[in-house]
């Protein structure tokens, strides 16, 4: 069963959808990660309109305890900017809609 699972996985491919998404992304890796390679997050947050992305050096897969404070500090600057009303690269209107019922 877990070699079925991980083969569907590997067939498994939303790249069409990430264009659409309606709502600020912020993609992180680490730029030492094996198990989703840096290229991956290049690729995705050059396909979401607007998207950021943030490199956390040294740091592999498990950043967030490898590099705690400057994630923290990464998705702390990227839901100011969201929330607070900063300007989002690529921001639509749903996109809009959406961060003004969290607010």
């Amino acid at each position: 069963m877990l070699a079925r699972q991980s083969l569907a996985m590997f067939r498994y491919d939303a790249t069409a959808t990430l264009g659409a998404l309606p709502v600020p992304v912020l993609l992180v890796t680490g730029h030492l990660d094996r198990m989703i390679i840096p290229e991956t997050s290049r690729r995705m947050c050059a396909a979401i309109p607007g998207a950021r992305l943030e490199t956390l050096r040294p740091a592999g897969h498990m950043a967030i305890f490898e590099q705690h404070e400057p994630l923290m500090r990464a998705i702390g600057e990227f839901g100011s900017v969201v929330l607070i009303g900063g300007a989002v690269p690529g921001e639509t209107e749903v996109s809009s809609q959406w961060i003004r019922t969290l607010i």
